[in-house]
């Protein structure tokens, strides 16, 4: 039956409303999903990001390490070291070495001071009262951090290894190579790391002698760990079978070559 005119503009109306009602849910139902989805994203997101920036090298620092190029110190010619741990141009620890061997007076020393009025220090075992405490001796996985005592700035000085007819032998680093922890101070913060140094005993060929291998510290001012430090045995051994498989070739071949003309085999 065909529609009347007031019925066929009341068809148009709602046919319009509906029209109407249905974008508004599909546009609702759109935002839902995206809301649902976002909302589903942002949790695992969130931790996802506070993991990666409890992990990032950049929270926690970076450890910079300068390379001293295996620098050697002659004891018997009394030879120190100025060390600028950040290279800012301030010099941060003061090397000092001497050995003197003579007829009457035996007495060797190697050690560490840091500048007048400086609150730098090394790690030490515990306070000293004489002024003169033994530093500590780290290996690989010991840290250097705000946890370590350390030696009291410029009223200390460090002592690494020495001896002398009164006290005998004392320090930690008599014939032998580690770490030593440190922190300086570096635009008013503490910044804390080690240096990798060697120092020979006293029956060694060349007494008392230090060679400064390289030094390293956290940028941030956090504590750093150990890494591997190689060992002087180590590297003797190694030259040691070294040379005696040379020494085997060489002898080998003049009795291979003998064997060889007088009975024709190899």
């Amino acid at each position: 039956m065909p529609l009347q005119r007031g019925s066929e503009s009341l068809l148009k109306i709602e046919v319009t409303s509906l029209a109407f009602i249905l974008r508004r849910s599909s546009n609702r139902n759109i935002t839902s999903a995206n809301e649902f989805t976002m909302r589903s994203l942002s949790l695992p997101s969130t931790i996802f990001a506070i993991f990666i920036g409890l992990c990032s090298p950049v929270a926690n620092g970076a450890l910079v390490t300068q390379d001293l190029a295996s620098t050697q110190l002659d004891a018997k010619a009394s030879t120190g070291f100025a060390l600028d741990v950040d290279q800012d141009g301030q010099v941060d620890f003061n090397f000092q070495t001497f050995f003197s061997n003579d007829a009457v007076f035996l007495l060797g020393f190697d050690q560490v001071k840091v500048p007048f009025g400086s609150a730098n220090g090394l790690v030490i075992g515990a306070a000293s009262a004489d002024g003169f405490p033994s530093a500590s001796l780290l290996i690989p996985g010991n840290v250097a951090g705000p946890g370590n005592v350390f030696s009291a700035g410029s009223f200390d000085t460090a002592n690494l290894y020495s001896s002398d007819p009164f006290m005998g032998a004392t320090g930690n680093f008599a014939g032998k190579r580690g770490a030593l922890g440190f922190r300086f101070d570096s635009s008013g913060v503490f910044r804390y790391g080690y240096i990798d140094i060697a120092v020979n005993d006293i029956n060694s060929l060349t007494p008392f002698d230090v060679t400064l291998f390289s030094v390293s510290y956290d940028n941030a001012g956090g504590q750093v760990t150990v890494a591997g430090i190689p060992e002087p045995t180590g590297f003797a051994l190694v030259g040691i079978v070294m040379l005696a498989s040379l020494l085997n070739i060489r002898h080998r071949r003049p009795l291979r070559e003998a064997t060889r003309d007088k009975f024709g085999v190899e």
